[in-house]
């Protein structure tokens, strides 16, 4: 369960602020790191740069997983659009130390200056790890990104 507030990579906001993220239409993967990763809101390169602190259970592929049903909605009688997915389910998933989710793009290309290739863009704090058996991330009812 997405437990903790989101906290949002700078590199993504700047992505997203020069239309390099296109949120419904990207590969947009959410992957789970261990205890190793610390938490870096200026991290100034891709997902690549912290791959090394994913988990290795069983029923964990590299990456992470795929976001499905990714929309973005304007409610306008409450000033503010939102970026929403269906939760995550990793299938029997071995049991694992799960400190963090990232979500990350991984159809960014570095295409304007400064810009990051497969940009990481939020960081979950996790606090229930795995126990081998099924483990769903459950985004908030907001949704897992929110702009007012």
């Amino acid at each position: 369960m997405a437990e903790g507030d989101a906290s949002v990579y700078n590199a993504f906001k700047h992505a997203l602020l020069h239309g390099d993220c296109k949120l419904t239409s990207d590969t947009i993967k959410v992957a789970l790191l261990g205890s190793g990763y610390t938490y870096n809101q200026d991290l100034a390169s891709g997902f690549a740069s912290i791959n090394s602190y994913e988990i290795t259970s069983t029923g964990y592929t590299a990456g992470g997983c795929d976001i499905a049903s990714p929309t973005a909605v304007v409610v306008n009688s409450q000033d503010i659009a939102r970026f929403d997915a269906a939760d995550l389910t990793w299938a029997n998933l071995g049991t694992d130390v799960i400190k963090h989710a990232v979500m990350w793009d991984d159809t960014v290309t570095a295409t304007f200056a400064g810009a990051i290739a497969d940009v990481c863009m939020i960081r979950w704090e996790i606090a229930t790890n795995s126990n081998g058996g099924n483990y769903t991330l459950q985004f908030g009812s907001s949704g897992i990104l929110e702009l007012g």
